[in-house]
């Protein structure tokens, strides 16, 4: 029992001392308590508002980092995206070409009985074989530059915003009034 009766004289030496007196006196609300759990009532009551979702969303945004910066982000995922779409499109373009001689080939009755693959011819024989070459590969180039720079972007940005919502967030309810805490249900 000694050991409970000594943290029972600390927190009333504690509760009696000046500094706890001005620590009440700085969280203590102007309003009186009735008054402030009117205002504790009228701000919980749950609205239906059509928006709201944007709203916080560009707040969000807004915390994450500058318009210039945000609309970079946004401009490396939707050139990320076309990136990836066009090394789709580009191949079958590639593939379709064949080896360039399909137009000969159509046009020459000794090769009415053939297949449409035999037709095209392999894209190897092509002679702008090194174009459909350095284009892909410019291609590529590009999605992985823009693929690190929305990653990057993304996981910076983003966390940073996180972070300076989630530190707003606390500060603000350590600075709440105890009256707060009486009317706010847990939860």
């Amino acid at each position: 029992g000694g050991h409970y009766a000594h943290m029972a004289l600390y927190d009333a030496k504690r509760n009696d001392s000046k500094v706890k007196q001005t620590r009440r006196n700085r969280t203590e609300s102007v309003m009186s308590i009735k008054e402030e759990e009117v205002q504790q009532k009228l701000n919980n009551a749950e609205t239906s508002s059509k928006g709201e979702g944007w709203a916080t969303l560009i707040k969000y945004l807004k915390e994450c980092g500058n318009v210039f910066i945000m609309t970079f982000i946004f401009f490396s995922i939707v050139v990320f995206v076309i990136t990836r779409l066009m090394t789709a499109i580009w191949v079958q373009i590639w593939m379709d070409a064949g080896d360039g001689l399909e137009e000969y080939r159509k046009q020459n009755t000794s090769f009415s009985e053939v297949s449409k693959l035999e037709l095209k011819g392999l894209i190897n024989d092509n002679p702008k074989l090194w174009l459909y070459q350095l284009v892909y590969g410019l291609i590529i180039l590009a999605m992985l530059v823009f693929g690190f720079l929305k990653g990057a972007g993304l996981l910076i940005k983003l966390m940073e915003g996180s972070l300076k919502i989630h530190q707003k967030m606390l500060n603000s309810i350590m600075r709440s009034p105890m009256a707060f805490f009486d009317v706010t249900p847990s939860g």
